[in-house]
């Protein structure tokens, strides 16, 4: 899992229980900001990180697919 600083706009649509899920992504100079929402329940969540903060939340999500593998 990468990102670069040159990506400006990513948008990722995912259909889970009859139901959507969007997650854009934006990276600007020094930050990155998630924003995820629940189209039916009209619900969103804001996440804001450094290049660092991502870093270490990408050895997360790798450590926790590696576990989930390994089971």
């Amino acid at each position: 899992m990468s990102l670069s600083a040159e990506v400006k706009e990513l948008k990722v649509t995912c259909d889970y229980m009859d139901d959507t899920h969007e997650l854009d992504v934006t990276v600007e100079s020094e930050t990155i900001i998630l924003t995820a929402w629940d189209s039916h329940a009209i619900k969103q969540h804001d996440i804001e990180m450094t290049f660092e903060e991502w870093e270490l939340f990408k050895q997360i999500i790798d450590m926790g697919i590696a576990r989930a593998i390994c089971k």
